[in-house]
């Protein structure tokens, strides 16, 4: 490790693990944390479920693909994600609606 400036003996160093999931954190440094903004959880069935949310019938695409597990953050999905659940609930609007009625974004931390 180096440091970027001067530090004096006794003085407090902090450092950054950058913008980690706890999954992450702990895999690589053994620790969690309690009110993670950077966390994702795994929601199974995620693109059923928003489809389910959001009034649409089964099946925007072939049955195993529906059932995929979906990764979600405090923030939303990624664009990408965000990309497919539009395409599964039919309009952004809805897709909206649909990922606020999923857990775990329906409680924050």
């Amino acid at each position: 490790m180096q440091a970027s400036e001067s530090v004096g003996a006794g003085e407090q160093v902090l450092i950054s693990y950058g913008t980690r999931s706890n999954d992450q954190l702990l895999q690589f440094y053994g620790f969690v944390e309690e009110s993670n903004q950077d966390d994702l959880f795994e929601v199974p069935g995620l693109w059923s479920k928003l489809q389910a949310a959001a009034g649409q019938p089964g099946g925007g695409g072939d049955a195993a693909s529906d059932e995929e597990s979906g990764y979600v953050g405090w923030g939303g999905l990624e664009p990408d994600g965000m990309e497919r659940a539009v395409r599964s609930c039919g309009s952004a609007d809805k897709a909206k609606a649909a990922l606020a009625q999923v857990p775990p974004l329906t409680d924050s931390p």
